[in-house]
């Protein structure tokens, strides 16, 4: 395959899965806002467990649509570096795999740091 095929469509599958993120992102904090405004309730004091998370979904909870739409905006940028890694893999181009692999490491460790408070 011819280098600039390549990118191109590498530009496209990262454009993709940053449009199929943001949809999501945006579908959700949507249906936050609309059930916020069916069922009109204060503003939460606390977070949503993991635990409880699944439960708050399926109960309509309008935070836990938000929580949920946060979640995917934090992941989709670690899942654009991802594939642009696998693809630099896949080229044999080390440099840019490092980079990647690097910013993947960045972005875990800031994740992680986060989870614990």
């Amino acid at each position: 395959m011819q280098k600039g095929k390549a990118d191109e469509e590498l530009n496209i599958i990262v454009s993709r899965v940053l449009l199929v993120g943001i949809s999501l992102v945006i579908s959700l904090m949507s249906i936050s806002f609309f059930l916020s405004l069916l069922r009109p309730v204060s503003l939460p004091t606390s977070t949503i467990s993991l635990a409880d998370f699944p439960s708050a979904l399926s109960q309509g909870r309008p935070e836990a649509f938000l929580n949920l739409s946060l979640v995917i905006l934090l992941i989709t940028p670690s899942l654009c570096v991802t594939v642009l890694l696998v693809e630099f893999v896949r080229r044999r181009q080390w440099l840019f795999a490092i980079i990647a692999l690097t910013v993947l490491a960045v972005l875990a460790l800031s994740a992680t740091l986060g989870v614990r408070g």
